[in-house]
């Protein structure tokens, strides 16, 4: 799938993709392209592969499981803006 959060609000990203995702990854391999990180994050995914691009070229940057911490950080930079912006809305929600 290329981008399903096109058009949609998180809300529905949430409800629709992620939990989708969830229930069909037990049966088939799923390979997503996105810019939202509620879909790897909150869908579970098994392997993130970071890509990076130049103008001419795209290659693997990072790959591995979620719990990487090399991953971990590079969601976080990439997909919520960096430690800074996640903690900043974290703490705008009042969220501990």
């Amino acid at each position: 799938m290329d981008q399903p959060e096109d058009d949609l609000d998180n809300s529905l990203i949430y409800e629709l993709i992620v939990e989708q995702l969830k229930k069909s990854k037990e049966h088939r391999q799923i390979i997503v392209v996105t810019h939202n990180a509620n879909i790897p994050v909150n869908g579970d995914s098994e392997l993130v592969i970071v890509m990076d691009s130049t103008t001419s070229d795209v290659q693997i940057d990072e790959f591995g499981s979620i719990e990487d911490e090399v991953i971990k950080a590079k969601i976080c930079t990439i997909m919520e803006g960096g430690t800074k912006a996640f903690e900043m809305r974290a703490k705008r929600y009042n969220i501990q």
